[in-house]
């Protein structure tokens, strides 16, 4: 059995990120163990004939300082700079957003003018639920049907939480604060109307690795292999004990064993789906698994 003073599960992004940075303090004998045949999870690529085919929707950027200088490290010339764009599928037709005027018009249809008619019908009903009747904007659902109405709410907003997370009813509102930069038609229109309050994007471009995020992630992982770690795949866990007897000199060491191999740490990190983690952890109780079992995941790729 091969001991190593830091295993990490998982070579995605989150996983070589750690594995990068405890190289960079100085750490040794890093170890990531990964179930797949290739590293970056579900940031990563297949080729089909002269096409890269990213698994998921990815980007580089990011608001925290030096995160961008790492990510341009990493790839160096291989970065792209792509502008963002920001569009709205809206009653069967593609508009920019914010949504100009000129360009509604344009793309007026009877799906459109029926909508028209009962939009400002459903936010009247809205405005009395929630501003008259006291009802309360407590979840994502509620906070903009009272901002739009439940008709423009069902065409710009329900669809949209539903893929990306859960059923809107149970999100906090704040997801929809967060995510939603305007709260309300009114707001809507005065944003379209004046450019000067139109809302700010997080930003107006990013970096994107010229071929595909695979590229980016094996460059990752040859910079821990570069730094010796250690990276091995096809590696699917079993079994995780923890020694806990105080009287054995290798007390409080993680025991990982997988299909294929045996390893002890000291410093187990775990990177994988949290039922993934429990199902294999020896001390994870029946009530824990069942729970576990009930986690949702949303995966953004078949």
């Amino acid at each position: 059995m091969e001991h190593y003073k830091n295993i990490i599960l998982g070579a995605g992004v989150t996983g070589l990120s750690v594995a990068k940075s405890l190289l960079n303090k100085g750490e040794n004998e890093v170890l990531i163990l990964e179930k797949n045949n290739f590293v970056g999870g579900l940031c990563s690529s297949i080729k089909k004939d002269e096409f890269i085919i990213d698994f998921g929707p990815h980007k580089l950027f990011s608001n925290i300082p030096g995160v961008m200088d790492e990510f341009k490290a990493i790839n160096g010339e291989d970065n792209l700079v792509v502008k963002k764009i920001n569009s709205l599928f809206f009653l069967d037709k593609k508009f920019q957003f914010p949504i100009k005027p000129i360009e509604f018009v344009k793309n007026i249809s009877p799906k459109t003018v029926s909508a028209g008619i009962q939009i400002p019908l459903s936010l009247m009903k809205s405005m009395i639920q929630y501003n008259v009747l006291g009802k309360k904007d407590d979840s994502f659902e509620n906070y903009l049907v009272k901002g739009f109405g439940k008709k423009a709410y069902q065409i710009l907003f329900e669809g949209y939480a539903k893929k990306v997370w859960a059923d809107p009813d149970i999100l906090s509102k704040d997801i929809a604060k967060i995510r939603i930069p305007i709260p309300s038609i009114g707001d809507l229109v005065k944003k379209t109307l004046n450019k000067k309050s139109q809302p700010k994007i997080n930003a107006s471009e990013f970096f994107y690795p010229k071929y595909g995020m695979k590229q980016f992630t094996t460059k990752m992982a040859d910079l821990i292999k570069q730094k010796q770690g250690e990276i091995l795949l096809n590696q699917d866990i079993t079994l995780i004990t923890k020694n806990d007897d105080n009287n054995d000199n290798n007390n409080n060491q993680f025991i990982i064993k997988t299909k294929q191999a045996e390893f002890s740490c000291d410093n187990l990190i775990s990177t994988i789906p949290l039922n993934s983690l429990i199902n294999v952890y020896e001390s994870s109780t029946p009530e824990i698994k069942e729970t576990s079992a009930k986690l949702r995941y949303n995966d953004l790729s078949l």
